[in-house]
């Protein structure tokens, strides 16, 4: 017969000396607080762009829920001004004015909310997690 719990260690062994891996509550825990730098372009009123940079934090799957219920009350916004609004966060790390955020431009909201989905972990662009986002944003 064959010892599982040998063949378990020798299996988590093997993933071991391929990749890190980290314990999921410390992920969790430490990924509420996270603030990643990002860096957009900006468009300036001679039609030129320039770089901003500003911080971002991933969202959680209610979070992400949350903005598509609140774009959908008829409140006057969006599924992804909604998601800025969560995870846009200044260079200092405080959160982004709301109402500064009503005033981006459109395609800068729309970068923003793909980094936002990298950092969530969700990828925008595989088929299955197109579908998903689509439902999501109510598309």
């Amino acid at each position: 017969m064959t010892d599982i719990e040998k063949l378990q260690a020798e299996e988590l062994a093997n993933l071991s000396e391929n990749e890190e891996i980290f314990d999921l509550e410390s992920l969790v825990t430490d990924g509420a607080d996270a603030r990643i730098p990002i860096t957009v372009e900006y468009p300036k009123k001679d039609g030129t762009m320039t770089k901003a940079g500003a911080m971002i934090r991933p969202l959680t799957n209610v979070e992400w829920n949350n903005a598509t219920r609140l774009s959908r009350k008829n409140t006057g916004t969006t599924n992804e001004v909604e998601l800025v609004k969560m995870g846009l966060y200044t260079k200092k790390g405080e959160q982004f004015p709301p109402e500064l955020v009503e005033k981006l431009p459109a395609g800068l909201i729309l970068k923003i909310v793909e980094e936002l989905a990298r950092v969530s972990g969700i990828d925008l662009y595989s088929k299955r997690n197109l579908k998903i986002a689509k439902d999501m944003m109510d598309f």
